[in-house]
């Protein structure tokens, strides 16, 4: 274990070189890091080359992806084309056939993908409850998260949006296209 000075170990943790792991911050290139050390040169070295994490949004959808939740994470990518799309791990069987067919044609993360300590934005498409985001529990109780919803089911879920565009409506998509036609976003590419 590498001892290094506070000072240094923020330093770290802001610029996403460390997380913490347990209570302990830990290094990817150094292993865990305690408070007071000698380690200097190599962690000034990765400071000085290094640029700190840009904040990080992500569009999601519920589990069991269908095919309205995957063609309004796409459309969702239009409008917010700084955020990463992100699909569950559960997919339905006709959604991941036709995905393992068009993979060439998007770029999707997985719930592995997600740092929660970059994630300033969280967008969620066709549903609005928790329990059927996967891989977003680190986030329910993130103070400082802006949660943007769009969904066309009706009732109120547990996700607290700061905005919202629900509308009772055939598919989420329906919302999404209609808001990609007002912009004039070319959409079919």
């Amino acid at each position: 274990m590498a001892l290094v000075p506070k000072s240094i170990i923020h330093l770290l943790l802001r610029h996403g070189i460390c997380r913490i792991y347990g209570e302990k911050p830990f290094c990817p290139t150094i292993g865990l890091v305690d408070i007071e050390s000698q380690v200097y040169e190599r962690i000034l070295s990765l400071l000085l080359h290094s640029e700190p994490r840009s904040a990080v949004e992500i569009i999601t959808t519920h589990k069991n992806t269908d095919f309205d939740a995957l063609a309004a994470v796409y459309a969702t990518s239009i409008l917010y084309p700084q955020a990463k799309p992100l699909l569950p791990r559960s997919i339905n069987s006709n959604v991941r056939a036709f995905l393992s067919i068009h993979k060439d044609r998007f770029s999707f993360h997985t719930p592995s993908d997600l740092d929660p300590d970059r994630t300033t934005r969280l967008i969620v498409v066709d549903t609005n409850n928790w329990s059927r985001l996967d891989g977003m529990d680190p986030l329910t109780e993130k103070p400082d998260l802006e949660i943007h919803l769009w969904d066309h089911h009706e009732g109120a879920g547990d996700i607290k949006p700061n905005w919202c565009c629900c509308e009772r409506v055939g598919a989420t998509t329906t919302l999404l296209v209609r808001r990609l036609e007002e912009e004039n976003r070319e959409f079919l590419q």
